[in-house]
This record gives structure tokens, sequence and C-alpha cells, in this order.
């Protein structure tokens, strides 16, 4: 009524050495209890004895626990090492007590070549950080120098447009400026009081200013922009009236061009002047 089954040690020593794949590392199989039968490279260190503390501890833990890592010396040597244990126990067997495998690397081992790339990356960022404080300082030198002629510059625009802006109220011009992709269209005192209205009045919605547009004039007007936006013509010019504030019929002379477009040649934005031609 018993039956008694050999491990072959040889077999498992060629199974266990085919796993090893660092130096540091070592692979060990044992009884549940602790008893160590096989252990790659051969170490009698950790065949001495009928108890390894580490792999009996594992062993009389649930059987639902099927693997577990373990960071801690595990020998009197103090070196902390990497292990990780696993049950082999087939159910169709009934063990009573399972077999257990440990392969184990040294910590330091393991980390050894992140703790080399950490070790570089920390010198290229301490050299990319003394040559970012140094380019940071140039570039607070450069900015102040810039900051006084940008000064100097803003201050001579200033005058250019006051400059402009007396030029065209001198030749009752009023400007004009449409951002063609959202259809929105702002202009100037001078072009509002041609139309006898204050600011706000219209809106900045291209609707809002094309309602006011002779409809006898509207295909005229569209033509000639329409025209432009091809390239046709280098320029947009058109004579059309729009009706005043009071109800009246205004004839305005109207030029622009467009001054910019996107990346597939489509108009984004579009300036101008009006002239009233009302008297003419």
């Amino acid at each position: 009524g018993a039956v008694a089954a050999a491990l072959e040690p040889e077999y498992f020593r060629v199974l266990l050495r085919s796993i090893l794949y660092a130096p540091d590392m070592w692979v060990s199989l044992g009884h549940g209890k602790g008893k160590v039968f096989v252990t790659m490279p051969e170490d009698a260190r950790r065949i001495a004895g009928d108890s390894q503390p580490l792999i009996a501890a594992f062993g009389r833990e649930q059987a639902g626990d099927d693997g577990r890592i373990v960071v801690a010396p595990i020998d009197g040597s103090g070196e902390v090492r990497i292990t990780a244990l696993g049950r082999i126990a087939p159910p169709p067997l009934h063990m009573d007590h399972p077999l257990v495998i440990a392969v184990s690397r040294s910590s330091a081992e393991v980390f050894a070549l992140w703790r080399q790339q950490a070790f570089a990356y920390l010198t290229f960022f301490a050299v990319l950080s003394a040559g970012a404080a140094f380019g940071l300082y140039r570039g607070q030198w450069r900015r102040k120098s810039y900051a006084l002629l940008e000064a100097s510059a803003e201050r001579e625009r200033r005058k250019n447009a006051e400059q402009l802006q007396l030029a065209l109220e001198g030749a009752e011009l009023g400007l004009w400026d449409w951002d063609v992709r959202n259809d929105r269209f702002t202009s100037n005192e001078v072009m509002r009081g041609q139309l006898g209205y204050a600011p706000g009045e219209i809106g900045d919605s291209g609707d809002a200013w094309r309602r006011l547009v002779h409809r006898d004039d509207a295909e005229k007007l569209i033509s000639a922009i329409e025209a432009h936006f091809r390239r046709e013509t280098p320029s947009y010019e058109c004579e059309f009236r729009v009706r005043h504030k009071d109800g009246h019929w205004v004839w305005l002379l109207s030029r622009g061009k467009v001054v910019e477009r996107d990346a597939l040649d489509t108009p984004v934005r579009m300036t101008g002047t009006h002239m009233d031609l009302t008297r003419r």
C-alpha cells in the first residue's frame, strides 16, 4: 500500500542551469518544508541543513499563493537580493507539501545599469542646467537691450499711426479691416461717420455691413471682391451705394487688398479704404 518516487537530481541540474543568464544569479529547488534538493550554481551553503527559512516560509503558506517576490537579505552575507518564489504542486498528485523553486539575483546588480543611466542623465541635466542658466543670463541681458530698442520702435509706430490717422481724416477716407475667415468687419470713426453711425451701432459682423449695400450694387461688389480673391486683379476697387442711417443713399469708392492668406492660398484678411463720392 505504499508508493515511493525518486527525483533524479541530474535532470534538475540541467533544467535549472538552463535558466541562468547572469553571473550573480542562482536558482534552487526545494521541499515545501525547506529542504533544498538542487541548486545552480552548486553551493553547499544553500543545500546544507534540513531547512532553508525562505523556502520553508513560502511552503507553509496557503496553496492559493503560487508566486511571490522577496527583496531582502537571505543569507549571512547581508546582501540584499531580489528572489522570486514559485510553488509546484500539480492538483492530480495530491501532494502533502509542494515543491518550491527560488530564483534570485543581487539587487545591486539588477539596478546597476539603471544607476549608470541615472548618473549619466544627472550629469547631462547638470551640464544642460548650467548651459541654460548661462543662456538665461545672456538672454536677459539681450532682452533688456531689445526692450530699449522696442520702446523706441513703439514710439515711432505710434507716431506713424497718428500721422496715418490724421492723413485719413484729412482726406476723408474711411479705413476698414475684414477678417475673412471669421467674417468680422471693423472700421474707423471716419467710415462710420460717412454713414451716420456711432461706434457699436452697426456691429462687427460682415452680414450687418452687407445689409446696408444697395441691392442693385451687391452683385458688382461681390464680383470685384471674388476676382481679387482669385488673384485676377492686383487689388480690389468698386463704387457702390450704402444706406445712410437717415435713410438716403451714400456713394462710396472702396479700395482694398488681401494682406494675409493661408497655406491653401485662401484669403484670411483684407484691408482697405472708403471714399465718399456722393457729391460727385
